[in-house]
């Protein structure tokens, strides 16, 4: 993949999106694909920290048959964990590889799970749904609300089935709240607070170091700059969740970061799951960290304000003329006027 833009790939790869003789998954389906009754082929590209609840909870009707990852360390270590926890599965029957078009070309797959680094995995959508393949991908979905708009279109062209999840909308409790907040229980909402929003750091220079041979480096930066390795960005969340290029600052609840759980309680609860903010603002402010706000086309303002536990960061409170609820991922209070 020859540098370095999610954009461009778009332009060059799916360029065909306004084409009408794309044809739909589905018609292409008959003969070599399994039936209704039968399971589901599935590859998993990215067998790290999330993989683990992914696949712990995965339905009976898949079969996974496939794993890759551009780090082969880790691909071992998923083995082993799958020994012990899902040994039903058959590790010993599952293809290994290191990068995922070869999966693609070799595997007789139906559908991938995707559950990558942040920046990687727009492309690695888009390239999955250009294989004809059906698609579940981590949160959060994209590293900027850009590319999430390039996949809806390119989820709509290709007619593959699509969907990311977030766990906080199987939440009975967060469900709960947030239909009272629709539904007028504290009155017309016009203030949303969500808290902890520190945002994301510019990558530092970091010193190069010898590369792990069982690490595709380049593959790993994807669509970011290709630098020297370092382990200070991989492999681990906290290292590389920590920088602009790599995340919306998933370890800071920035807003394409873990910040992706709070904005997704408060689209659920306003039924705003179809629109978006009308309005975009900074807040004037005497420190270095500048206050975001957002105003909603029906009048209810959104305040994204630094702070480090201090209050919900992965839900919000909503304000109503006649009084307030706070929800956050299964604890819900409420505020009467």
């Amino acid at each position: 993949m020859k540098r370095r833009s999610f954009i461009q790939n778009i332009s060059v790869g799916a360029g065909a999106l306004t084409f009408p003789s794309l044809i739909p998954r589905s018609v292409l389906a008959a003969p070599n694909r399994p039936g209704a009754n039968d399971r589901i082929q599935v590859g998993l590209i990215g067998p790290g920290g999330r993989a683990h609840s992914l696949i712990e909870e995965s339905p009976l009707d898949i079969k996974i048959v496939a794993f890759a990852d551009c780090d082969l360390r880790q691909i071992e270590s998923f083995n082993k964990w799958m020994q012990e926890k899902r040994p039903e599965i058959g590790i010993d029957k599952i293809a290994r590889y290191q990068d995922y078009h070869e999966m693609f070309d070799k595997e007789n797959l139906d559908a991938v799970i995707i559950a990558t680094t942040t920046h990687s995995r727009a492309l690695i959508c888009l390239d999955a749904m250009q294989a004809g393949l059906d698609v579940y991908a981590e949160k959060p979905l994209t590293l900027t609300i850009e590319e999430g708009q390039y996949l809806m279109r390119a989820e709509k062209a290709y007619g593959t089935v699509f969907q990311t999840g977030t766990q906080q909308r199987s939440v009975p409790a967060d469900n709960y709240a947030s239909d009272l907040v629709k539904n007028g229980a504290i009155g017309k909402i016009h203030t949303v607070l969500a808290p902890n929003y520190l945002g994301v750091q510019p990558r530092p220079d970091f010193p190069g170091e010898p590369c792990p041979e069982e690490l595709n480096w380049d593959m790993w930066c994807n669509q970011t700059d290709l630098i020297p390795y370092t382990s200070k960005l991989h492999p681990s969340l906290s290292k590389w969740g920590l920088w602009r290029p790599y995340d919306g600052a998933g370890q800071s609840f920035g807003v394409t970061g873990w910040g992706a759980h709070a904005f997704d309680q408060v689209q659920r609860a306003l039924g705003t799951d179809h629109t978006t903010p009308s309005e975009i603002w900074l807040e004037e402010d005497p420190g270095p960290n500048a206050k975001v706000s957002l105003r909603y086309e029906d009048g209810p303002v959104m305040k994204l304000e630094y702070g480090m536990n201090e209050g919900p960061g992965l839900g919000a409170i909503f304000i109503g003329d006649q009084g307030a609820i706070e929800i956050e991922r299964n604890i819900v209070k409420s505020v009467p006027a």
